[in-house]
């Protein structure tokens, strides 16, 4: 079991870097709207921990010193990652490209167990992986939209598609993982966990059409 776990980790970290390379140039990916708005969460947050303020609803300074309410709509806990590099005198840009390639490494990983644990073939669950890693909407929402929130989101699907799967398939009472994976749907994008809410409850309402209570 180790050793499967350490040549999942090994894997993860090969497609991560493979997804990582655009990250490697001096550009800046995706130069939106989206993109200087995270970069100004990150300085918030920086700002906030730096003024002795924890949890932060407000970034003080942001606006010309008004003040920005962001983080009472959008979640900004996994944000503390980019932040804790950025106070380490990394460069925020460069932070932002490092938590880029930690939410792909653990995209990677997570992806992996679920294919493994619904396919039990390791090429399979390769590819499997790759492709989710390597999907369109993944590559445009990291490199052309900066959508961070929804990248976010698609790191926490394989783990909660992998407790539906062990709850409705396999008829495990996993309610840890379930709810470990709810909470970090909520934690990275509020609209991916309202989503889930709503198949989750769809998928209630049919097992117990189909198969009763679930003792």
């Amino acid at each position: 079991m180790k050793k499967i776990r350490n040549n999942n980790l090994v894997i993860a970290l090969v497609i991560a870097l493979l997804f990582s390379i655009p990250l490697l140039t001096n550009s800046i990916p995706g130069f939106t709207v989206d993109f200087t708005y995270h970069l100004t969460r990150i300085e918030g947050i920086k700002t906030g921990l730096a003024s002795h303020n924890f949890p932060i609803y407000i970034y003080p300074y942001a606006n010309n010193g008004f003040g920005y309410a962001s983080p009472l709509f959008y979640p900004d806990i996994f944000l503390l990652i980019p932040t804790f590099l950025y106070c380490l005198g990394i460069p925020i840009i460069v932070s932002y490209k490092i938590f880029i390639f930690i939410i792909s490494f653990v995209t990677s990983y997570l992806s992996l167990l679920l294919f493994e644990h619904i396919f039990n073939n390791k090429f399979l669950s390769i590819i499997s992986c790759f492709l989710y890693c390597f999907s369109d909407i993944r590559i445009a929402l990291t490199y052309q939209a900066s959508a961070l929130g929804n990248v976010m989101g698609m790191m926490f699907i394989p783990m909660l598609f992998l407790s539906f799967y062990e709850y409705f398939i396999e008829r495990k009472n996993n309610y840890l993982l379930i709810g470990v994976s709810f909470a970090c749907m909520l934690l990275s994008h509020i609209l991916s966990f309202t989503i889930s809410v709503f198949m989750f409850g769809l998928f209630l309402i049919i097992d117990f059409f189909k198969n009763g209570i679930k003792k």
